[in-house]
């Protein structure tokens, strides 16, 4: 839940400003509750203050103080409650390689490829479009006031991911170890791809629109999984 609900955080800082009280309030308890939902306020609150100096409204600053109180909650606990990790020294080309494969790397070539290729040469598939995606996000134009911010969340999130876990440390060649910290950035990148599928450029959007459609044609095999073996449990057991 708190994975999926932080996206909403993200929404707040580019969602149109409310009209009615309805919406207002309606704000302010999304804020509130996603905010106590999980820690990822802490990461994100830069966004809604970012809202708040562009837009000086008086909605814009009851946001921002919501989520600045959620996030001073989230702290507490995050600096007195928990385990406390020792790390060794940042790994940046290890970090390269762990952050490219999650991000991208997997998406686009796949669970048989990226287990397959060396790890730099999946790191390299993800980190590349991704680095482009991001950089492409603060370009002038009139949807960067929506882009940024989503770049923004998105770069956020991967600075709270080396704090939390150190990617740069992990060993394991499984895929599945740690990606949940990587699913709201990756969410935030795929949101980028598709704003590039309208971009000027029509080389830039037809490249948007394959890497799109590859990242979904290549997992089509790992949707339906074998049915597990029957057990025939209902014979064995009293209704």
């Amino acid at each position: 839940l708190q994975w999926c609900t932080a996206l909403l955080l993200v929404q707040q800082a580019v969602i149109a400003r409310p009209v009615t009280w309805g919406e207002r309030v309606g704000d302010l308890v999304i804020v509130l509750l996603v905010g106590l939902t999980g820690p990822f306020v802490i990461a994100l609150v830069p966004l809604l203050i970012w809202r708040w100096w562009r837009d000086r409204r008086a909605d814009n600053a009851l946001g921002m103080v919501v989520a600045l109180a959620c996030a001073a909650v989230q702290a507490w606990f995050v600096l007195r409650t928990g385990p406390k990790f020792t790390f060794p020294p940042f790994n940046l080309g290890s970090f390269a390689v762990i952050v490219g494969q999650h991000l991208l790397g997997w998406s686009a070539l796949g669970d048989a490829w990226a287990r397959q290729w060396p790890r730099w040469v999946v790191g390299a598939c993800g980190l590349v479009p991704a680095a482009a995606l991001l950089l492409a996000a603060f370009r002038p134009g009139p949807w960067r006031r929506y882009r940024a911010p989503v770049a923004a969340a998105c770069l956020l999130m991967l600075a709270a991911v080396v704090y939390r876990s150190r990617p740069d440390t992990w060993n394991f060649d499984n895929l599945w170890f740690g990606d949940r910290y990587f699913y709201v950035p990756r969410v935030l990148l795929f949101w980028l791809l598709v704003w590039e599928f309208r971009a000027v450029v029509a080389t830039f959007a037809w490249l948007a629109r394959g890497l799109y459609a590859t990242c979904a044609v290549v997992h089509l095999h790992s949707y339906v999984l074998p049915a597990p073996p029957n057990y025939h449990w209902s014979t064995q057991v009293e209704p």
